[in-house]
This record gives C-alpha cells, sequence and structure tokens, in this order.
C-alpha cells in the first residue's frame, strides 16, 4: 500500500516526486514504510487545562478544525472527542 493513497494537488505532487528523486526508489520505500507505521500507531496527547482557558479552540487552530463547544459544563469537549 502505498503512502499516498489519497488524491492530491498537483503542487503536492510534485513535492512527493522531488523527494522519490532526492531519496532514490529504496529509500523512498523505507521512508513510505516508516511513514505508514507512524500513521498506524498515532500519538494520543492530553490538553490540560482549567475551564475557559482555550484548550479547545487552540486545538482546532493547530489542527484545521471548526469544533465548536458551545457549553460550560465539565467535560463538554471530552464527551465530543472520544466519539470518534
Amino acid at each position: 500500500m502505498g503512502l499516498f493513497q489519497k488524491k492530491v494537488s498537483p503542487e503536492q505532487q510534485k513535492v512527493v516526486d522531488n523527494l522519490r528523486k532526492v531519496l532514490g526508489d529504496k529509500d523512498f520505500k523505507l521512508f513510505e514504510r516508516l511513514v505508514q507505521e507512524e500513521l498506524a500507531h498515532p500519538p494520543k496527547v492530553a490538553i490540560i487545562g482549567k475551564s475557559g482557558v482555550g484548550k479547545s479552540t487552540t486545538i482546532n487552530s493547530l489542527f484545521g478544525l471548526e469544533e465548536k463547544v458551545s457549553h460550560t459544563g465539565h467535560g463538554t469537549t471530552e464527551a465530543r472527542a472520544t466519539n470518534n
């Protein structure tokens, strides 16, 4: 299974092609395998802080998400985040 199975933009494809040229086929396949292993087991991260300090806003900004949390009760974000 290839690393870049999703449809990518022409700019992204150019980067992939350049990376393949720089690394060569053997090292690119190694790189591809290592990335697949990392993607199969992503890290788990806990964001800890007081209520209302912007934990959800920070995560939404970092990952380009639009998760809206409008409730002020405890566990609001946790309940939403655990539903994969």
